[in-house]
């Protein structure tokens, strides 16, 4: 019956949101996505800022979820709330307009001034363009860094229905209501 629940970053802004969410809320939320998710075995997502993506779901890997419940046997993260999974395939354009972008983590604000368009294909990244030559470089830079640094790795939608606007804290503005490819 032992529990462990690691809290990521303590700071009051979290206790105010994110860390106050019911588990049991986001649990039903992320049971809810998931039967949708599979039903469906696939995702479109389009935004006002241009992002038209479509990916596609493999039913060989499982949709992950967290809801913030430690269970026995179980730890669980605060902050916490999504639903993740590896894609089948992935295609479109993404457009980023704030906060982290996967394991490239430029500055949220440079990100807002100049959103930043990443095209997919067969899962992988085919271009990423930005008015900011620096976030183009930035972003580019990475995609050098590996033979399959282009390829999209995890597709995850958050659920914590508490947060409601960017805090400066990575942690939890990647659970702001979005799509997060990484």
């Amino acid at each position: 019956g032992l529990r462990h629940l690691h809290l990521a970053r303590i700071e009051p802004r979290l206790f105010l949101e994110s860390y106050r969410a019911d588990p049991s809320r986001i649990e039903r939320i992320n049971e809810r996505i998931v039967s949708l998710l599979e039903g469906a075995g696939q995702l479109e997502v389009t935004s006002p800022a241009g992002t038209m993506l479509h990916v596609r779901l493999d039913p060989y890997f499982p949709l992950l979820h967290a809801s913030g419940r430690a269970t026995p046997g179980r730890p669980e993260n605060l902050p916490s709330g999504w639903v993740v999974f590896h894609p089948a395939g992935v295609e479109g354009t993404f457009v980023a307009d704030r906060g982290a972008i996967g394991a490239v983590r430029p500055d949220p604000a440079l990100v807002r001034r100049h959103p930043l368009r990443v095209r997919f294909a067969q899962g992988r990244v085919v271009s990423a363009e930005s008015e900011s030559p620096e976030l183009t470089r930035i972003v580019e830079r990475y995609l050098r860094m590996h033979p399959h640094a282009a390829r999209v790795g995890l597709v995850a939608l958050p659920t914590n229905y508490t947060i409601e606007a960017e805090t400066g804290v990575e942690i939890q503005d990647a659970l702001l209501p979005s799509v997060n490819v990484a």
